[in-house]
């Protein structure tokens, strides 16, 4: 195979879906026993050839993931957490709880937690069992912070997620921290982010909603948005932009590759120190199946070079897409999951044809003589950027579409166009929200001017969103697909692909996958 990882991903997501909806455990791991046996014994009588030797090794990881999926959640089954009215749940939080705007005005805190003693009256929700809980009350209560551990009397049980997990609600009064936060790397991260967070409002402590849109973008913090600006976000198909995935790291890598530049650090060796860097911006701002997804993505395609390897996208995210799952099967059945690896792996699939379909390359004139690049030329590559925006916004558009559509009813025409202004705005607002926490160590003054800076460009951002949503037909809801119909568009989108090879420029503009910009609800 050309991309041996990527058959290799398709086969260890495909025995993970199979293993979280089997329970029959022993049955799979004695077929991955036998399938692994065989593949080694072809290979000792050399006879691993390029067919039956790849299936058996495709069915060997698929079993192997079926067995371990099994193995690792069909044991323990659907935690449900019933409180009961006299017994109190201790739980530890699992992240910093965050201040939900809500429609009605309350004062409301979410909180991931997850249990650290069997409660008496449910003991089928064992220690460890995760959930999200609402505290309403008093907003002088302080907000619990991750690692600290907390006692919650009455709790109430309330809506699943759109992941799945339960959440409970309870009132801040009858809720009370039992221990604070120990000291971890994974506590100093958090912290870190508790600052930048007090930073990025410093000279525009007057408008909370700003500081909300900025603190969301930058850090992750999506529950403190306004509920009608979130809404308009929602509307337009822009509201990825608030999840930490690929635009955020590839800002992030970006600075630290030319600080690394100017320090004349050598090339090969830039995956050393990016690695731990944004692994710390990843978990400090939650660890979402996105970000997670586009830190594995960035590591291994920094790390290409230290392996004498040419950086892949398609083969970093094939990985992606089996370390993620490998560390936690419950992540192939999440929405966030799925949405962030269609979106990427549609922008890397589609990009070629679109960009060979479409008119109006823009490609340089390669008669023109050598100097440096005139006026035009440098609008014709702005041309080209803005022009490459719109194919992989289309590319993303097209392949989230029916899952979109799958998971909240709605689709989005407005998306396309909006990404285009928006998608370049948010660019902005992080290397200012950037700048600003850079600036900020030296005084708060520096970061009050950038902060100041953010502050019209997200004023922008909001009244392009506000008027694209108000558009008819922007937006409409629709039915859920059937499996059959969804089916049958990506049958049609890989038929398309296939149709239509890729030249060279397209080949290798597939890389962009790797730091995505435009990517649904990545």
């Amino acid at each position: 195979m050309r991309r041996p990882l990527v058959g290799v991903a398709v086969a260890f997501l495909a025995g993970t879906a199979i293993g979280l909806n089997s329970s029959v455990h022993m049955s799979w791991l004695a077929g991955a026993v036998i399938l692994w046996a065989g593949a080694l014994l072809l290979a000792g009588r050399r006879r691993f050839s390029a067919g039956p030797g790849d299936v058996f090794l495709l069915l060997a990881v698929c079993a192997s993931a079926a067995a371990s999926a099994a193995l690792r959640t069909g044991a323990a089954g659907e935690c449900r957490i019933e409180p009961a009215a006299g017994s109190p749940l201790t739980a530890v939080c699992v992240a910093d709880g965050e201040k939900v705007a809500t429609r009605s005005g309350r004062a409301c805190v979410r909180v991931p937690m997850r249990l650290t003693e069997q409660t008496p009256t449910d003991p089928a929700a064992p220690p460890g069992t995760e959930f999200d809980l609402l505290l309403f009350g008093s907003s002088e209560k302080p907000v619990p912070l991750r690692g600290e551990t907390w006692r919650i009397h009455r709790a109430r049980a309330g809506r699943e997620t759109a992941g799945g997990k339960q959440t409970l609600t309870a009132f801040a009064d009858s809720a009370w921290r039992v221990s604070r936060a120990g000291r971890d790397i994974v506590g100093l991260c958090h912290a870190a982010r508790r600052a930048a967070a007090r930073r990025l409002a410093v000279g525009i402590e007057d408008e909370p909603e700003t500081v909300a849109v900025i603190r969301a973008l930058m850090l992750g913090y999506r529950a403190g948005m306004d509920r009608e600006i979130a809404d308009l976000f929602a509307l337009t198909g822009t509201l990825h932009i608030f999840a930490i995935s690929g635009l955020h790291v590839a800002i992030l890598a970006g600075l630290l590759t030319t600080a690394m530049s100017a320090l004349r650090v050598s090339r090969p060796l830039w995956g050393i120190f990016l690695a731990p860097l944004l692994a710390a911006y990843v978990v400090s701002t939650g660890a979402s199946p996105s970000a997670l997804r586009a830190l594995a993505m960035a590591c291994i395609y920094w790390a290409a070079p230290l392996a004498h390897r040419k950086p892949d996208g398609a083969s970093a995210l094939a990985a992606a897409a089996v370390i993620i799952p490998a560390a936690a099967p419950a992540q192939v059945a999440d929405p966030g999951f799925i949405l962030s690896f269609t979106a990427v792996l549609g922008m890397i699939a589609l990009y070629p044809a679109l960009d060979r379909s479409l008119p109006g390359r823009l490609e340089p004139d390669p008669l023109a003589p050598a100097g440096p690049p005139s006026h035009a030329d440098r609008w014709r590559a702005a041309l080209r950027q803005l022009r490459d925006l719109a194919i992989l916004s289309l590319a993303a558009w097209l392949v989230s579409v029916p899952l979109i559509a799958w998971y909240f009813g709605r689709v989005s025409f407005a998306g396309l166009p909006a990404n285009l202004f928006v998608v370049p705005g948010s660019f902005l607002v992080l290397v200012g929200g950037c700048m600003s926490l850079l600036a900020g160590l030296a005084h708060d003054w520096f970061a009050a001017v950038f902060n100041s800076a953010n502050l019209g460009l997200v004023g922008g951002m909001v009244g392009i969103v506000r008027w694209f949503a108000s558009l008819p037909g922007a937006w409409t809801e629709v039915a859920r697909p059937s499996p059959t119909w969804i089916a049958a568009w990506y049958l049609l989108l890989a038929g398309w692909c296939f149709a239509s090879p890729a030249k060279k420029r397209g080949q290798s503009a597939g890389t962009v996958g790797v730091f995505p910009t435009p990517e649904g609800n990545a």
